[in-house]
């Protein structure tokens, strides 16, 4: 739903929120360095960044449908929709919703779950999830 991750190169949506309190970067690479070998680190690590060219590791076009949720005033916003073009290039059904005036995790957060914004997500989450459940035993159908 929110895709993670950020890249070396600073984005158009990473800079215009820079200075908003929802924007949190530093976090962000602890949570990488966490997760990537201490020597290995880097942002744009095969395993940290699916857009970068030639990363190896599987192809795109072996991920599953894949649903996006980007908002207004995301910092992630750009690399998530970029995300999402790459994998309906190799035909993964990828849609992208957007939320005008929202932040990142707007649909998550839980001083945030009864606005509007988070209600709609929420059903038009459960609209695309239905799609890809199986009337037969729920089991994922795609």
């Amino acid at each position: 739903m929110y895709p993670f991750f950020i890249g070396n190169t600073p984005t158009h949506s990473e800079i215009k929120v820079s200075s908003s309190y929802f924007f949190d970067k530093s976090t962000s690479i602890l949570a990488w360095k966490l997760i990537l070998p201490e020597d290995e680190f880097n942002l744009d690590h095969p395993a940290a960044n699916p857009l970068i060219p030639n990363r190896g590791g599987p192809p795109l076009k072996r991920m599953p449908p894949t649903l996006t949720v980007v908002a207004t005033h995301d910092w992630m916003r750009d690399h998530a929709i970029a995300y999402a073009q790459e994998l309906k290039k190799v035909n993964v059904d990828a849609p992208v919703l957007d939320y005008k005036d929202c932040v990142h995790e707007f649909a998550t957060l839980d001083m945030l779950l009864r606005t509007p914004e988070a209600q709609a997500c929420a059903e038009d989450i459960a609209i695309w999830v239905n799609k890809y459940i199986s009337l037969r035993g729920h089991e994922f159908s795609y």
